[in-house]
Order: structure tokens, then C-alpha cells, then sequence
């Protein structure tokens, strides 16, 4: 189900399952694209998480909509008040971009992969991480910012693995 590589010396994969059990997923259906596949337009991205599954990341997490953000459709972030490691992260819906157009910086590592049966992506950066999956037509992305780029990368991977269930499946090409 899952594949590819944080990087090579940890073998970390792009969807971890850190946070909790996938039951927990169950919380809300995921929406059914229609022909257009304009579903994924109607995403909010706040609700992407659940309030317990909100809680399993940390507690006391600000929460701030975005709205539409930086080529997303809608965006969301979160702050981690006492994290420690974490500072925050966002949740961007991407209806026009697809996982093939996001450009990494020449410094990232990028590792393609696999989400919950979607292409994938892992961007690893100075002290933070992306993970972009396919939905609909376009994608999610899950930014995350951390004191480090191992903790940033694993949060990212974390939340994948909750978010994409969630998301419409994407449309065949």
C-alpha cells in the first residue's frame, strides 16, 4: 500500500501510521466525485481532520481557515502552541494542480511514492516537509514546519495517512 522513502538511511515511508488506528478515519465519508470532479472544490480544508483526530496530533491546536491561499481552493492552518518539535502545519486544496506540477526547491529531497492507492510525493526541506497526494483531478498537500526536518516529514506522513482516505479518489487520466 505504501512506498517510497523518506530518505535512504531510515527507510521512513511517505504514509506513516504514528498517530492512531485507521478506525479512527471513519469519522466522516469521504465526498464522491461527480463527472467534473468537482468535489474537490467543495473541500473545507479544516475539516480534513476531525476533532479527536485533531486531538491525537496535539492538544490545543490553533486552528486558522485560509480560505483560498496560494493557488489552493481552500487552506487551512494549524499552530502546535507546546509542541516541542512541530511548529505548525497547512492543509491545501489543490483543484487545478496535480502531484506531477509541485516544484521542489533544488535543495529538497523528493521521494515519489504511494498514499492510500494515490501518487505521492514527499518533499523534505530545511526543517520542513510536504507530502502532495492525487484527489480528483488535482491534489492535497500537507506543509508541515518543525524544528527539524525527520519530525517534520514524520507529522507529514501521519497526516497523510489520515487526510487521504477522506479526499476523492483520483480521477482516472
Amino acid at each position: 500500500m505504501v512506498c517510497a522513502a523518506c530518505d535512504s538511511e531510515d527507510g521512513r515511508s511517505i504514509a506513516g501510521d504514528n498517530i492512531g488506528p485507521a478506525s479512527s478515519q471513519a469519522s466522516s465519508p469521504p465526498p464522491s466525485a461527480d463527472s467534473t470532479g468537482s468535489s474537490l472544490e467543495q473541500i473545507v480544508a479544516c475539516d480534513l481532520l476531525s476533532p479527536d483526530e485533531r486531538e491525537q496530533v496535539a492538544k490545543n491546536l490553533k486552528i486558522t481557515p485560509k480560505g483560498p491561499f496560494g493557488g489552493s481552493s481552500d487552506t487551512c492552518e494549524f499552530e502546535l502552541p507546546d509542541s516541542g518539535e512541530v511548529f505548525s502545519f497547512l492543509l491545501a486544496v489543490r483543484p487545478n494542480e496535480t502531484v506531477e506540477n509541485y516544484v521542489p526547491l533544488s535543495e529538497d529531497e523528493v521521494a515519489d511514492g504511494d498514499v492510500d492507492g494515490r501518487t505521492a510525493k514527499q518533499v523534505a526541506g530545511e526543517d520542513s516537509c510536504v507530502v502532495t497526494f492525487a484527489a480528483a483531478q488535482g491534489r492535497i498537500d500537507i506543509n508541515v514546519a518543525a524544528k527539524n526536518t525527520k519530525a517534520a516529514c514524520s507529522l507529514a506522513d501521519d497526516l497523510s495517512a489520515i487526510v487521504a482516505p477522506k479526499a476523492p479518489k483520483p480521477n482516472p487520466s
